[in-house]
């Protein structure tokens, strides 16, 4: 086992017949609303136990019309599509009141331009498990290991066709 796969061990990140425990950025859930593909496969798999701040609903339902009309879906039916994969998922949201003892340090370390992400870095550090999310910028800090989803889907050996 190399240092990186020990780091990832220690975060939670863990292989065989356990789930992966990650928290879940809300570009991952929006990539599994908007399309039905890879991403909508890994997170409907019951191979993952996953966590998300309550920004992440917000977000969604701040945006749901606008996002809806990407699919051709009004924003009801866009709201429901969310809450069936939120739930399908087995996403646990946690209230920010849980983790607000990393605000300060999670907001240090955030990239240039992506403040907004702090809650998602704060809560993987209160539950010190991998970030799973496809923003490049959040892999410039080391604080929290970001895990993306090639990455997740070679370390669960999925096929990706």
């Amino acid at each position: 086992m190399d240092k990186e796969e020990l780091n990832l061990v220690e975060g939670k990140l863990i292989f065989g017949d356990e789930k992966l425990i990650l928290v879940v950025d809300t570009n991952i859930v929006l990539s599994a609303l908007l399309k039905e593909g890879l991403t909508r496969k890994i997170l409907l798999s019951g191979k993952l136990i996953l966590f998300s701040p309550q920004e992440l609903s917000f977000e969604v339902e701040k945006h749901a019309l606008e996002l809806g009309t990407k699919v051709g879906l009004n924003k009801e039916t866009f709201l429901l599509l969310f809450e069936f994969i939120f739930k399908k998922a087995g996403i646990t949201q946690v209230n920010h009141k849980n983790y607000t003892a990393f605000c300060e340090v999670a907001k240090s370390v955030c990239p240039f331009g992506h403040l907004q992400d702090w809650p998602f870095i704060a809560l993987a550090l209160k539950e010190n498990v991998p970030l799973w999310s496809n923003d490049s910028a959040l892999k410039k800090q080391n604080l929290v290991k970001v895990i993306t989803t090639p990455e997740l889907i070679q370390k669960l050996s999925l096929n990706p066709k």
